[in-house]
């Protein structure tokens, strides 16, 4: 179990407020005085999904979704997310890849509760109820970079959940700092968006995205592209640049800590084969933090005993020898009594 202290930013979201995981991405304005998406979502609050989900306070949404808070088993907070149905083939199989991800359960995964489909007015709508997450890294990268701490206690539980779901077969397709999530004193990636190499998950492209997701399809090593993009952001509060003159490698901001800067360079290779895997950039995450406190302990070291050492009378002769020559002990007793 990770503890989340990087996920804690310093000013916490306003009591009431819903969390920016669900409400940073982007929503249409209001065309020539029509309703906004945002307001026509809104207006479905207080309907009830399935006969047994309550729509209780919109937490945000796109063009093509909407994410509401909720109660299951009639206490317990969770999230529930609707997305049109209108086409059948793809509600079909946006329905057959969440049920494959309710069966992969993993302490670093949102857990998914029950997915379905429903109808609200005249909408055709597919459900999906989640895990209720508090609070994502999006919410703390426009206020301070994550310290080279942080940023590792964030990294070992994403790349747990990334080996899990890789190992398992499957891609995230949709990595990114909102979609790493915080709940009570875990991490947790984002599962809605889990789906099988080679496939579409029907999501727009995003900065996060690697080169060739632009087909639409998605695999293992963009995940690891988009992992990259996020690192480097999360420490610096930037994200990586290319070189016209040197399109293979990418302009990392200077003060990109190490193992960081390393871990990104192998992220960030626009041919997918030479990409690090998850197993290679957790082995370089724990072997550069132990050559890290190596380093420390060194200095320590050092400067701890060249300390001790001009404080030892012994090991400075000449210094002990002029004290002595100007008063001793005995001479300063003599002074002190002589008759003034």
């Amino acid at each position: 179990m990770s503890s989340t202290p990087s996920l804690r930013p310093q000013q916490r979201t306003p009591v009431g407020s819903p969390p920016v995981s669900y409400n940073n991405v982007e929503t249409s304005e209001r065309i020539n005085g029509a309703p906004s998406v945002t307001e026509i979502w809104k207006q479905w609050q207080g309907q009830v999904v399935d006969h047994q989900f309550v729509l209780q306070q919109y937490l945000g949404g796109s063009d093509h979704s909407a994410v509401f808070l909720t109660q299951r088993e009639g206490r317990l907070k969770a999230a529930i997310k609707l997305i049109p149905a209108a086409n059948p083939e793809a509600a079909d199989r946006q329905l057959f890849q969440w049920r494959l991800a309710t069966k992969l359960p993993h302490t670093h995964l949102i857990r998914i509760f029950q997915t379905g489909r429903c109808e609200l007015g005249d909408q055709s709508l597919l459900y999906i109820v989640m895990e209720y997450a508090e609070e994502d890294l999006s919410q703390i990268i426009p206020q301070r970079p994550l310290t080279a701490s942080e940023t590792r206690d964030m990294l070992r539980p994403v790349l747990d959940a990334l080996a899990y779901v890789h190992g398992k077969g499957f891609v995230h397709g949709h990595l990114k700092p909102a979609n790493i999530m915080a709940i009570a004193d875990q991490v947790k990636l984002s599962s809605d968006g889990l789906c099988a190499p080679g496939e579409s998950n029907g999501l727009r492209g995003t900065s996060y995205s690697a080169p060739e997701a632009a087909s639409g399809a998605v695999s293992p090593p963009a995940d690891i592209w988009s992992l990259g993009v996020t690192l480097v952001e999360a420490l610096t509060l930037h994200q990586p640049t290319w070189d016209a003159a040197k399109p293979m490698e990418p302009v990392l901001p200077k003060e990109l800590p190490a193992p960081f800067a390393e871990i990104a360079r192998h992220c960030l290779r626009p041919d997918s084969r030479q990409r690090w895997t998850v197993a290679q950039i957790a082995a370089n995450l724990e072997t550069g933090f132990r050559a890290i406190l190596r380093y420390k302990l060194s200095r320590f070291t050092i400067h701890k005993l060249s300390t001790l050492q001009f404080n030892n009378p012994a090991s400075h002769p000449g210094r002990h020898s002029r004290r002595s020559l100007s008063r001793s002990p005995l001479q300063t007793s003599k002074h002190r009594s002589s008759p003034q």
